[in-house]
């Protein structure tokens, strides 16, 4: 390979303005060569995609990356190269991401260089737009990028290839993703074992992979099909299990001084996970699985009303997952995540089995309290004008409360607090695909506050299912926090 190119790009990339201006001309003029034989894409990738190249620095590098970019999503210049500079392209491309391959961290050092890690990320991505079920694709690139550990790059890759709409092209990307799901699994799992690890980066990157494995095959979760079906209750087992003992792990690191962005990332991630797992399982796998999924997300929610390391992000997953949860209905279509009958004889047991020795105790008004804890948080005198006078909040104009240390009065009104009809009205159905983002979700959540609301949601879903229940359940949690509130300001 000629020095003068890897000069140009280096130059492209200087500090001097005039230089780059020069450079970056010359540069055009290089690859608006229309003649096959000059071959200049693939001159260009030799220059850029050669790890030993220590003449070509980093920023020269992401000028000949971002001049490939370019050529990629142009078609009429992809498609326009001879077959042979094309397979040049790609196979230089994947050697360059072998060469990162760290298999024992789990992690490929070129994906994570900035500029460069994103910018292969999407090369692959246009790579799979391009050329993907054509003569030239080969499978082996999926299992080339899973050797290479190039997470990042395997993922815009399976992104790009759910992007397509027909028929024929959706049955094999499914077929795809139930090929690669067993060894994203199996890799997520490993790399979540080791939290005091130097960085998450693998675990997150593989929890991000994963996600898109179980999303991007864009099945419907009230109607199906189903990804998760009867024969991989194994699966869905494995993600939940994996899920919340790691959360739970997360819990116990010790002091707050630990938690770092790392791991309140990992946490959205894990959370992120459960939620989308359970939406693309089946409602006989979601029956058999309701159990679990109630008593330990009971538990994160107890402890995050002790210790609150989770994020507003990893929260809403939480609570969209129990409102999902608590709207499901055996052959109900209107169900969020519907579940079989058994599902749903399951669930009414589970929320109203004891989760302690006291009686009234139940699973659910531990959840409920909690959730109450995490997700209402009242200041002292909305919480003593709510429970010492809560007919005169409940009137239009609310109540004059003056707290015992205090010489002014506050106005509190129950409206302010939780407006009843107009969350009735606006909120009952919240679409957890809109909520997760997924494709095709066609109901508009930016303005959606989303851990505040879906805890009324939740509260609204029980009074409209267990009605007398929910009203005993919510009246005695009235009576201990009056309690505790009188002990507390006592």
């Amino acid at each position: 390979m000629s020095s003068g190119l890897i000069d140009l790009l280096n130059s492209a990339a200087s500090n001097d303005p005039n230089t780059v201006v020069a450079a970056g001309q010359q540069l055009l003029l290089f690859t608006a060569s229309c003649d096959p034989k000059e071959r200049v894409y693939e001159k260009l990738a030799i220059a850029v995609f050669n790890p030993e190249n220590s003449s070509l620095t980093p920023n020269g590098r992401f000028v000949g990356l971002i001049h490939l970019k370019n050529a990629l999503f142009d078609p009429q210049i992809w498609k326009n190269l001879v077959s042979s500079e094309r397979s040049s392209v790609r196979y230089l491309l994947l050697n360059y991401l072998a060469s990162g391959s760290d298999p024992s961290r789990m992690i490929n050092a070129i994906e994570v260089m900035p500029q460069i890690g994103p910018c292969l990320a999407t090369l692959m991505a246009r790579l799979v737009h391009n050329d993907w079920l054509k003569e030239e694709w080969s499978d082996e690139i999926w299992e080339q990028l899973i050797n290479a550990c190039a997470w990042s790059s395997l993922r815009s890759g399976l992104r790009a290839a759910a992007g397509f709409r027909l028929p024929a092209r959706r049955k094999v990307f499914l077929e795809l993703i139930q090929t690669l799901l067993p060894t994203v699994l199996n890799l997520w799992q490993t790399s979540s074992m080791n939290l005091r690890q130097a960085t998450l980066d693998p675990a997150i990157r593989l929890s991000r992979l994963l996600y898109t494995c179980l999303t991007a095959p864009s099945l419907q979760p009230k109607s199906g099909p189903y990804l998760l079906d009867s024969a991989a209750l194994p699966v869905a087992t494995r993600i939940f299990d994996q899920s919340f003992a790691v959360l739970n792990k997360l819990y116990s690191l010790g002091s707050d001084s630990c938690w770092t962005a790392e791991h309140a990332q990992f946490a959205r991630r894990l959370t992120k996970l459960i939620l989308a797992a359970t939406m693309v399982s089946n409602p006989e796998v979601r029956g058999k699985s309701i159990n679990m999924l109630f008593l330990h997300t009971t538990e994160i929610l107890s402890k995050q009303a002790v210790r609150p390391l989770l994020d507003k992000k990893a929260m809403t997953w939480i609570l969209a997952l129990v409102y999902g949860l608590l709207s499901s209905k055996a052959c109900d279509s209107g169900a969020q995540l519907p579940l079989d009958t058994s599902g749903s004889s399951e669930l009414q047991k589970c929320l109203f089995s004891p989760a302690s020795s006291t009686v009234s105790d139940t699973l659910l008004f531990v959840l409920v309290r909690n959730l109450i804890h995490t997700s209402f948080s009242l200041s002292p005198v909305e919480i003593l004008g709510i429970t010492s006078n809560p007919e005169s909040c409940m009137a239009a104009g609310g109540s004059c409360i003056t707290m015992a240390d205090a010489d002014v009065a506050t106005n509190v009104s129950a409206a302010t607090i939780w407006d009843v009809d107009v969350q009735a009205q606006d909120l009952i159905r919240v679409n957890l695909e809109s909520l997760l983002g997924l494709h095709g979700a066609e109901q508009h959540v930016a303005c959606f506050q989303s851990c505040r609301q879906l805890s009324e949601l939740v509260v609204t879903q029980l009074l409209r299912c267990y009605e007398t229940k929910a009203r005993s359940l919510l009246l005695h949690l009235l009576e201990v926090s009056s309690f505790i509130f009188l002990m507390t300001y006592k």
